[in-house]
């Protein structure tokens, strides 16, 4: 396996806490495990596509349909408040960081 860079200057963890934290904040049940859990999984994953980011984190902290919505926001406002854990990541690829495609609703 080979190594992957940290995000952000090496802030990958504390950016992961903070994203970690607005998730409790909104309601999910997020604990240290779980952050354990995602710093693995990106690093095991690596930083460099935002879909594959995403998915990564989405598998860590979504584990119920309901919390999906939650998330997403979570991540909204993160990349909106311009916070570094999703905003580094491919600045010039504009695509949206999920499929628009939801077709089992």
């Amino acid at each position: 396996m080979t190594a992957r860079a940290p995000a952000a200057g090496g802030r990958l963890i504390a950016n992961l806490m903070h994203f970690a934290r607005t998730l409790r904040a909104a309601g999910l049940a997020v604990g240290p495990g779980k952050v354990i859990d995602a710093v693995d999984a990106v690093r095991a994953v690596g930083i460099t596509d935002r879909r594959d980011f995403y998915w990564t984190l989405h598998a860590v902290f979504v584990n119920r349909p309901e919390q999906r919505l939650i998330f997403d926001q979570a991540v909204m406002g993160i990349t909106l408040g311009n916070n570094r854990l999703f905003c580094t990541i491919k600045k010039n690829d504009l695509s949206p960081l999920r499929p628009a495609v939801d077709a089992q609703k």
